[in-house]
């Protein structure tokens, strides 16, 4: 899923040959469209266990567009088994100077601001889930391996989980 008309080009070119593959135009800001998409209706089997995907995007939605109802949103029709897999940026304990060069930067590709969130406000986006070992931790810590463990998050960098779905609306599944 993606707005972007080059980004949808070339994925569509990548996964040509892939039958196991959509790609779709949408905005992740009105995940209903996403869900209600003709593409994903007639693909995606709702009433298995599936995998939802935000890798590297939900820093970029802004607290005004809501970024945890559309993540309930996108959680709603999934099953019990299913899971919930997210990578998201955050600022550590850089100085604000650095945190402002960080999203300028951002900012002058035309990907527009970053808003990095701290771990307990990333957390939210896992709740119904049990979110597995080792938990939220840098990106480059995540291994199924290992246990729970207290990351190291002073320097800035992309945090994420992996959860799994208790049940529809947090119930036991």
């Amino acid at each position: 899923v993606d707005n972007d008309p080059i980004v949808l080009v070339h994925a569509r070119a990548l996964l040509t040959d892939s039958p196991s593959t959509r790609v779709i135009k949408a905005d992740l800001r009105e995940p209903a469209g996403i869900l209600g998409h003709e593409d994903i209706q007639g693909f995606i089997d709702f009433d298995q266990p599936v995998a939802l995907l935000m890798l590297a995007i939900l820093h970029f939605v802004p607290d005004e567009a809501d970024p945890y109802g559309i993540v309930e949103t996108l959680k709603r029709p999934l099953r019990a088994g299913s899971y919930v897999v997210l990578s998201h940026g955050h600022a550590g304990k850089v100085s604000h100077d650095v945190e402002a060069q960080v999203r300028g930067a951002y900012g002058r590709t035309g990907a527009g601001d970053i808003i990095p969130r701290p771990p307990e406000r990333v957390m939210p986006f896992f709740d119904g889930c049990d979110l597995l070992p080792p938990g939220l931790v840098p990106v480059e810590d995540w291994d199924p391996g290992t246990d729970f463990f207290e990351p190291e998050l002073t320097l800035g960098g992309f945090i994420g989980g992996v959860g799994r779905v208790r049940g529809a609306h947090g119930l036991p599944g």
